[in-house]
């Protein structure tokens, strides 16, 4: 085998095994929205007498 082709077949390993490191998490951030889930703001919202529910197409 040539050099070339040496160099060619250890790129090819190398980013094979870049590809299967595991991701790396973000770090822990607090929510945007200000609740820790989705059915705490939800639920939030059904109390307040201030925000009008509405569905449209299943959607709240």
């Amino acid at each position: 085998m040539n050099r070339f082709g040496l160099l060619l077949c250890l790129l090819f390993y190398r980013s094979m095994a870049v590809a299967q490191q595991a991701p790396v998490a973000p770090p822990e951030t607090q929510s945007p929205i200000g609740y820790e889930t989705v059915q705490d703001a939800f639920d939030a919202l059904t109390v307040d007498p201030a925000v009008t529910m509405s569905e449209y197409e299943g959607w709240t």
